[in-house]
């Protein structure tokens, strides 16, 4: 039966029949719930869902899976399933398998809009999954998956192929999307052409992702090996590898993002938004394709990162690497270009902070700077910015004239500076910080090449580059670290040794004469250990070594120093030199003799009591926290005394057997303890294990904060003397942490900011993540996304008359009221 119906919708879109229905066979036997979603299985099952969406028959949070590749190149003039009046609201998952395409905009929209999917408005969660879409997208208004995104996610998604247009009207033509009003973008990947070839005079937007945006987010994609070219004569040209333009408020994110490939256009130019304003940039890459350069070229404006950037906007912690060209050139019939900058091309009231640009920066020009091609602007945020190409870092200021304000001049290429590393102490913690070129900052990203690995017990930290942990087993391993910051990886062979570690005390356990001995031998780093007997020394006469373990009967009193060798394998081995006190034997007190007639009362002598040390073991400790143990004796009373190794730092043994104090450093300590009474005396090797206490953030939530409203908290752990730092993420704008945990400052944008912190005490360290929100105590209404904005023409709105406005004023007379109750 299904089979039936499905040639009978196929014949209903081959002919047109207006009187023919779709069929409800694609939901037969299932729920359209998330646990039983619609099945999706032939090229008739996706042309049901299209029709009964477009037809307002389809509706709702419903789901659907793709089960099968689907080829539907031969429906050229296809409908995208969703119209602006009755959009897609439901979850499609493509189930990591691919839609072929070959796809013209549809004849209901006089070829306006192209895509597979039309207008998506998914409430919650995503609208479009794991889903692959190849071939060519043509129309006026192009998305290689969706033509407009209003709300929930687009993620986990590829086009690869072509998406170009076929009108001479205004154009947007993106990889992924076409136009977005919200919703985000997320884990995406374009590969391909974005290709506008006409030579009309009309505004034109052209992205790797999205060819505009007025909300939502982008995070997490890459255009690899894209080529975004636009040839068209308009001034208002908006060409980025991932963004054409980009108008968004509140600080909605392109972020995580890479492009490699190349950007052209007319106006503006730039390697990831053409044009953005309001928004931020974050932790972006431009990087070399495989055996080529990377190129962004205008014939005004380019930038590496932001051809133009708008006011509010922050670019930050991106990177353009060695190998790409960013130019701004003249057409031989047109005037001189505007500017070219490694970062932004033109930049007006904004903020560019940690970015490092080792891009060939050139044009007909003046305005070149390796961050900044012309500063439009008398009030902006310039810092921490790094820069190997163009003769200032900043083309031009506000005054014309060039600058290196937060602009630092570097070489080209990243390289690392370590040499060689510390060697580490099989079951003691090791840490070990490695080294780029000062140039690259705080931007650098650590890994480990590929099939190497560190010894057991040690990680990599990815942002920081420190080596650290307890090794576990000694060795020589060898390893290849990687370093990024946007160009191509520096990676440097390094070798650390994790030496085995000798635990047995170096003064042993003494002897007697003529009385049994024997004392094990122990090392930290290797299941078996072999022991032997450094050339040229001798143990006490009696005794021998065998098994890690020395034993016999002395026959000789006296103190003996002797080498010792631990072996775990060739080139794994630890010695130490030992001292064994041999005592002589000891003497029978002479028999009593008979009482003289003087002394009328026989002397019996005393008998000699033996002393036995009954304390076994010892309780561990902690690092900073106060210690006390007593030892015990039989019988009771001795005199106590330490004679051989040592105690804890920190830790005194008095002579009534109390071992107390405050450790202050840690690790397994052995020593050996003497108890006297009398004539006897008794010894006995112990160990005492110092840990390092368990550090905890005790702060559970941060409060939030009002733009231009001066912001104070203190972070609080449970052990005193830690260290704070940001550990990844960032603060809100404006706010920053000292050392002593207190996060203040006066914010200067709104948003929602998640971070996390690094608190790090005498003996460990621990992280916890947090969120700040901070608000605007009077936020304009977003404007309506259409018709074409102008970046060139003013814009208001907003105050305290309109609802927003109310809105924040509602907000900030309760931030005043809570901050005044503090």
């Amino acid at each position: 039966m299904k089979k039936f119906l499905q040639l009978v919708v196929v014949f209903c879109v081959v002919v047109g029949l207006a009187g023919c229905a779709s069929a409800d066979y694609w939901n037969e036997g299932h729920s359209g719930t998330a646990a039983d979603p619609y099945v999706i299985d032939t090229n008739a099952d996706l042309v049901a869902l299209r029709d009964r969406v477009n037809a307002g028959t389809e509706s709702g949070d419903k789901y659907y899976r793709l089960t099968q590749n689907l080829t539907i190149s031969s429906i050229t003039d296809w409908d995208p399933i969703g119209y602006d009046d009755r959009p897609f609201t439901g979850h499609f998952d493509g189930n990591n398998l691919a839609i072929h395409v070959n796809m013209t905009a549809g004849y209901h929209h006089g070829n306006y809009y192209a895509g597979l999917f039309g207008t998506v408005s998914t409430t919650e969660g995503y609208a479009v999954r794991n889903l692959t879409v190849s071939g060519s997208v043509t129309g006026r208004y192009v998305g290689g998956i969706v033509w407009r995104l209003n709300s929930g996610s687009v993620e986990n998604c590829a086009f690869n192929g072509t998406v170009k247009n076929n009108s001479i009207n205004e154009r947007a033509i993106g990889g992924i999307v076409s136009y977005m009003a919200g919703g985000s973008v997320k884990n995406c990947s374009m590969s391909g052409n974005v290709d506008i070839t006409d030579g009309w005079n009309r505004t034109t937007y052209a992205g790797g992702i999205a060819a505009r945006m007025t909300g939502g987010s982008i995070e997490n994609c890459n255009a690899n090996g894209v080529n975004v070219v636009v040839n068209s004569g308009n001034e208002k040209t908006y060409v980025g590898g991932l963004v054409g333009y980009a108008e968004v408020a509140g600080f909605d994110a392109i972020k995580d993002c890479t492009f490699s490939g190349t950007v052209a256009g007319l106006r503006y130019v730039g390697g990831i938004a053409g044009y953005i304003s309001g928004g931020n940039v974050q932790n972006c890459s431009v990087t070399a394709v495989s055996n080529a350069n990377s190129a962004v070229a205008s014939t005004y404006i380019a930038g590496g990162i932001a051809g133009r950037a708008g006011d509010s906007v922050v670019i930050e912690n991106c990177e353009v690497a060695s190998g790409t060209v960013i130019q701004a050139s003249t057409e031989s019939d047109r005037d001189t270009a505007e500017a070219a900058g490694g970062i932004i091309g033109l930049m007006e009231s904004a903020t560019t902070s940690n970015n490092t640009s080792r891009a060939t920066i050139q044009g007909d020009t003046a305005n070149l700077g390796g961050v900044v091609g012309k500063l439009n602007a008398a009030s902006y945020t310039i810092n921490g910015n790094r820069y190997s190409s163009a003769e200032h870092g900043i083309g031009s200021n506000a005054q014309g004239v060039p600058g290196e304000d937060g602009c630092t001049r570097i070489d080209s290429a990243l390289s690392i500076t370590t040499t060689s590393l510390t060697a580490a102490d099989a079951g003691t913690f090791y840490s070990f910080t490695l080294q780029t070129d000062a140039s690259a900052g705080s931007s650098v990203t650590w890994s480990l090449a590929s099939g190497t690995s560190l010894p057991d017990g040690l990680a990599l930290n990815a942002s920081t580059g420190v080596i650290s942990g307890t090794p576990t087993t000694a060795g020589k391993y060898t390893f290849t670290v990687q370093a990024n910051s946007g160009s191509s990886p520096a990676t440097k062979e390094l070798t650390l040794t994790v030496n085995l570690v000798i635990t047995t005390n170096a003064v042993l356990p003494s002897g007697t004469v003529g009385t049994s001995y024997s004392q094990s031998l122990s090392a930290t780093g290797a299941r078996s250990v072999t022991w032997s007997l450094s050339q040229g020394n001798t143990l006490p006469a009696g005794l021998s070594l065998s098994n890690g373990r020395i034993s016999g009967t002395p026959t000789v009193s006296g103190t003996s120093q002797f080498t010792l060798i631990a072996s775990a394998g060739t080139d794994i081995t630890a010695s130490r030199t030992f001292t064994l006190t041999i005592n002589p034997s000891g003497t029978v007190d002479p028999t009593p003799t008979d009482p003289t007639p003087t002394d009328p009362t026989p002397v019996t002598p005393t008998p000699t009591v033996s002393l036995t040390i009954t304390t076994s073991s010892l309780p561990s400790g902690t690092a900073g926290e106060r210690y006390s143990s007593s030892l015990s004796s039989n019988p009771s009373g001795a005199s106590w005394s330490l004679s051989g190794g040592t105690l804890p730092n920190g830790l005194t043994l008095s002579s009534s057997g109390t071992i107390s104090g405050t450790p202050t450093a840690t690790g397994t300590f052995t020593f050996t303890v003497r108890a006297a009474s009398g004539t006897s005396s008794a010894t006995r090797n112990l160990s005492i294990t110092i840990n390092a206490p368990e550090l905890r953030i005790t702060t559970s939530s941060l409060p939030y904060g009002m733009v231009g409203y001066y912001y104070d908290e203190t972070l609080s752990a449970n052990l005193s003397g830690v260290t704070w730092s940001v550990y990844s993420g960032s603060l809100p704008y404006g706010l920053s942490l000292s050392s002593s945990g207190e996060i203040y400052g006066t914010p200067t944008y709104y948003g929602t900011y998640d971070f996390t912190v690094q608190a790090q005490g005498t003996y460990s360290s621990t992280t916890k993540s947090f969120r700040i929100t901070i608000y605007d105590p009077d936020p304009e209404p977003e404007p309506y996304p259409y018709p074409d904005p102008d970046p060139d023409e003013p814009t208001g709105g907003g105050g305290c008359n309109s609802g927003l406005g109310l809105a924040g004023l509602i907000l900030l007379a309760g931030f005043v009221l809570r901050k005044s109750h503090r």
